[in-house]
């Protein structure tokens, strides 16, 4: 994040990057100075930032008055370190609520948890769906095919949210179900750890939702009442009221196990201040492969650490470790010590873990991952490759297949290659959702091979560990995800001018949600003398 730095009485303008050090502000003061003296307070002029709103709430602002720079400090900071979900939620806010100053965003951002994220509400028709589900609106099946649900979704927009690039931003989430709940029910509203969306795609996409923790009994008898409605569950997404401890937790958890989990939270809430990024970053770190071992760790929430930033690497470890110790090592001491091989022996010892939050530490038992064991895999799936030629009087993309797609595959890997640069690079594995499965996996990079006479997309994954079952299959949901509308998007929304032709590369098949996907062995695609061993 940026802002230029104006005086009333001055047509210049400095450039000042955020999050800025007491010394750098200053070195601008005095800058300031000599470009023109003057007793004219300065004030932001403009600013740079990947959220348009902040422009019009910040320009006018004082820089140096108020604490504004600290203010400004701490936006910067806790904007920087976002993860995709909350700047979507952020850019959504900053354009419901249009604040009108530095405070008012700071406040926005400091309610966030006001706004839910759906990624699977991706255009208005789908908004159009979802809404017509939560007004409960009942539409003869003869008129199905008839309503307008792009409408219907543009009209909802309107009351209740906003539609972002990567998906459905939703305010007051629990407004309507809190307002026309009793009081009894407001109370066990209070109490929900997870908000468990359960997605049905057929005979019609519709949604449920479950309000976790809840008594056993009423979630057997929730779970019957969908059973008799014929709704077949396809799929689970979830949120929290406080953090997204949803995709902290074992993927492949059954909703009775999500119950468990959140009773386990709740409880723990109740003896003590939860710091959400402490119990986060426990679960983060210690990996659990099934529900009963996330409870565990979050039962023993209270021997856990989360160490500060400046600890990041072993030299720093080493020096903070001594920062603790103070007056004991004398300073004729300190100016000789190897921190960095102090730091990698006593990080080694204690089973330090580097997490999202920070680094780890377990002052019980330290955090091994000695017998992690490494494997490679390869997910192959159908390519979409749509070639336009305007000379052809047809105005539709041709579909290639067989030879005639082989014939672009050099032109085609160019083209993957230049894709992941920039955002993308080399961290495909960290749009994964799930951070247990992230720890787990080093690399994932695709590339396209032939197989059987068709260019197939293929995925290779390098991981730390084996994955469990469950884990291979939330990869698969995920790269799904990634691929239709993360990175796969994004190529496909570049065509390739080859000749006077274009080109365009769908990284995803022509079928419904994960057709298609499937693993083979190594031999079957080599990649530069490099294969991917199949495991699934």
């Amino acid at each position: 994040m940026q802002i230029y730095v104006k005086r009333e009485n001055w047509d210049g303008q400095l450039l000042m990057k955020l999050p800025i050090s007491s010394l750098e502000a200053e070195q601008i003061k005095k800058e300031l100075k000599q470009a023109h003296p003057s007793v004219m307070i300065p004030f932001i002029g403009g600013v740079e930032s990947e959220f348009p709103g902040l422009e019009e709430a910040l320009t006018g602002e004082f820089v140096f008055e108020d604490g504004h720079l600290e203010l400004l400090n701490k936006l910067a900071k806790e904007t920087e370190e976002m993860n995709q979900e909350k700047r979507f939620r952020f850019q959504a806010a900053i354009e419901m609520e249009q604040p009108q100053s530095l405070k008012d965003v700071l406040h926005v951002l400091s309610r966030l948890e006001r706004y839910s994220f759906q990624p699977e509400i991706r255009s208005y028709e789908d908004l159009g769906r979802y809404a017509a589900h939560r007004e409960k609106r009942e539409i003869p099946e003869e008129l199905e095919e008839f309503f307008d649900y792009e409408q219907l979704g543009r009209f909802w927009e309107c009351e209740h949210g906003c539609l972002t690039e990567g998906g459905w931003v939703e305010k007051n989430y629990y407004q309507s179900e809190e307002k026309s709940a009793s009081e009894k029910e407001k109370k066990e509203l209070e109490k929900r750890v997870l908000v468990v969306e359960v997605r049905q795609e057929f005979p019609r996409v519709s949604y449920e939702r479950f309000y976790l923790p809840m008594p056993e009994e009423d979630l057997k008898e929730k779970l019957k009442e969908c059973k008799r409605k014929g709704q077949e569950v396809v799929g689970i997404t979830g949120t929290s009221s406080v953090a997204e401890l949803y995709n902290y937790l074992p993927p492949g958890c059954s909703m009775e196990e999500l119950n468990g989990i959140a009773g386990e939270v709740y409880q723990l809430q109740q003896r003590t201040e939860l710091d959400w990024k402490r119990m986060l970053s426990a679960l983060e770190a210690e990996v659990p492969a099934t529900a009963k071992e996330a409870c565990q760790v979050i039962g023993n929430y209270r021997n856990y650490e989360l160490l500060p930033r400046k600890t990041k690497n072993p030299e720093l470890y080493g020096r903070y470790l001594l920062e603790q110790k103070g007056s004991e090592i004398p300073d004729n001491v300190k100016y000789y010590i190897r921190y960095e091989e102090l730091g990698k022996k006593r990080s080694k010892e204690a089973g330090l873990i580097e997490t999202g939050f920070g680094m780890l530490v377990n002052r019980v038992h330290p955090i091994r991952r000695e017998d992690w064991k490494a494997e490679r895999l390869c997910i192959c799936h159908p390519l979409t490759i749509l070639r336009y030629d305007p000379s052809e009087e047809s105005i539709v993309p041709k579909d290639l297949s067989g030879k005639e797609a082989l014939a672009f595959k050099e032109v085609i890997e160019g083209e993957i290659e230049k894709s992941l640069k920039g955002e993308w690079e080399g961290a495909l594995s960290g749009f994964l959702k799930n951070k247990l499965l992230q720890q787990k996996i080093q690399r994932m990079y695709p590339y396209v091979e032939e197989y059987q006479g068709e260019l197939k997309g293929v995925l290779c994954v390098e991981t730390k560990a084996e994955l469990l079952e469950s884990e291979r299959q939330a990869l698969l949901h995920e790269w799904n995800e990634i691929a239709r509308f993360g990175w796969g998007d994004e190529l496909f929304s570049k065509p390739v001018q080859v000749g006077n032709k274009e080109i365009y590369i769908g990284f995803f098949g022509n079928g419904t949600e994960g057709e298609g996907l499937f693993v083979e062995p190594e031999e079957l695609f080599p990649k530069e003398g490099e294969g991917c061993e199949m495991k699934m």
